[in-house]
């Protein structure tokens, strides 16, 4: 399976390229038609003038007169013409030079003749998006920075603790298993990083085969048995043996993460269900739990890196288990959406297609 490059060149769309077509010949054509008429009455406001009744002026002169006059007067409209239909343009590339020296906050007007390509909106649009995407960086520097820190400083304190001579076996095993398990988080953060920076960097989905996906949350729900026992939560699934074509290793990932989400994000007591249906073309996977609702905010920030709801930290995990949900969707030509109703209070569907592309 051979990666194919995915750069083309821009070219408008074709209801665009009309319009813009319409635009410039519209603009050319009245400034031939004025330029004709000015010239017009001026050539024979002169022809009719005392000046040219003299007989030594020879006939062609009214042609040379004509044309000169044409080719000032025309170069006059065309400059002002310019100033006036270039100007929006003019400020665009100067908005362009602002955003690549770091000014996201530069917008430009939304008004004038070009608002027939919706040029100015299109630009403010992009400044925006390139702008949250420099929050997002930094905010995953910080945070990424915090979830390292924190675990080093924690193992070097107690590793200094093991220094002394004083200690008591029980506290040598003690601060060791700190250490141990310290260690462990930092593994788990650095394997979930490489997992995410994989998923975010594969460009085409590999080794597909066809997976029964109803027997892969079997094995999950059996695998996180101890998790949702300890919080007396009872998992219902609802599903036959549905296949699809998919890479069997990634949608793994998926369905951890998302049964791991629902039994972490649900009241003890309650009720975690999956569904997976299957239609001609598409299959369903559905998670719904009980717990806290998530805000708008929390909608739209999920798939990005290290966000949590809760802020203080308190909730195991680092933020970046939906981020790598989202990319293996996305690499499986797939679809992510969340919800909630009455008898749930989020409710995460998965649609993906029957069949993927083979090269």
């Amino acid at each position: 399976m051979k990666n194919r490059s995915k750069q083309r060149t821009f070219r408008l769309k074709g209801n665009h390229r009309l319009k813009l077509s319409l635009l410039f010949t519209v603009t050319v054509g009245l400034l031939i038609w004025l330029t004709t008429i000015i010239v017009f009455a001026i050539t024979r406001a002169l022809r009719d003038s005392p000046l040219f009744q003299v007989g030594h002026v020879p006939p062609h002169t009214f042609a040379y007169v004509f044309v000169f006059m044409c080719c000032v007067i025309g170069v006059a409209l065309a400059f002002l013409c310019s100033r006036t239909v270039f100007r929006p343009l003019l400020r665009l590339m100067d908005a362009f030079d602002e955003i690549s020296h770091g000014n996201y906050a530069v917008r430009v007007s939304t008004t004038g003749i070009f608002r027939i390509m919706k040029i100015g909106e299109r630009f403010n649009k992009m400044a925006e998006e390139l702008a949250s995407v420099e929050m997002l960086q930094r905010e995953f520097i910080d945070n990424f920075s915090h979830e390292f820190k924190t675990p080093l400083s924690s193992m070097g304190g107690f590793a200094s603790l093991l220094k002394q001579d004083d200690l008591t076996p029980e506290q040598r095993h003690e601060y060791a298993d700190i250490i141990i398990s310290e260690s462990k988080r930092l593994s788990t953060l650095s394997s979930t990083v490489l997992m995410l920076s994989k998923v975010e960097k594969q460009a085409m989905l590999t080794n597909v085969s066809r997976v029964n996906v109803a027997e892969q949350i079997r094995r999950v729900i059996a695998l996180l048995d101890a998790k949702w026992a300890e919080k007396n939560i009872e998992v219902e699934l609802y599903a036959q043996d549905v296949f699809l074509e998919g890479n069997a290793s990634l949608l793994d990932e998926v369905w951890i993460n998302l049964m791991d989400n629902a039994i972490k994000f649900s009241y003890s007591g309650e009720i975690v269900r999956v569904d997976v249906t299957q239609t001609d073309s598409h299959t369903s996977i559905v998670f719904s739990n009980t717990g806290e609702r998530m805000s708008e905010d929390t909608k739209k920030r999920i798939f990005d890196k290290f966000y949590q709801q809760d802020l203080s930290h308190t909730t195991q995990g680092y933020g970046l288990g939906m981020p790598i949900v989202k990319n293996i969707v996305n690499l499986h030509n797939g679809d992510i959406q969340i919800t909630s109703n009455d008898l749930f209070s989020t409710v995460i569907e998965i649609l993906l297609p029957n069949e993927q592309e083979r090269e």
